[in-house]
């Protein structure tokens, strides 16, 4: 499969992904997507990454923001005047790391890798 392939499946995941995000009552936003050479470099240098392999550098991985609904205590942003808060909670991304495995033997999700916990990462291989 071609890379332009691999990436027109990742984003057609992605889309479901998002579409999951809303129905369980989640906002998400987009973090990093492509990232250049020289960044990853300094992320392994930095120990941010463990690999100069990382799908980003094919935009074949993003980094989301979840924001789940908060009380008003602990609101860091409204939205249509509903009060959300920013997470990266494992357990808060959990469910949405697992819906993501499932659509594809291909899709791994950061917060199941074994020796570096990056929850907000969504990966296609």
């Amino acid at each position: 499969m071609s890379l332009v392939q691999k990436q027109w499946e990742f984003i057609k995941n992605l889309k479901q992904l998002i579409d999951y995000v809303e129905k369980s009552g989640y906002i998400v936003t987009g973090g990093e997507l492509w990232r250049h050479p020289h960044i990853q470099e300094y992320y392994v240098k930095t120990g941010r990454s463990k690999t100069m392999h990382s799908q980003h550098l094919k935009r074949l991985a993003i980094d989301l923001n979840f924001f789940r609904p908060a009380t008003s205590n602990d609101a860091t942003v409204f939205i249509n005047g509903k009060p959300y808060v920013l997470t990266w909670d494992i357990s808060d991304i959990e469910p949405f790391g697992r819906f993501w495995e499932s659509l594809s033997p291909n899709n791994r999700w950061g917060g199941h890798f074994k020796t570096f916990k990056d929850v907000p990462h969504f990966e296609k291989l």
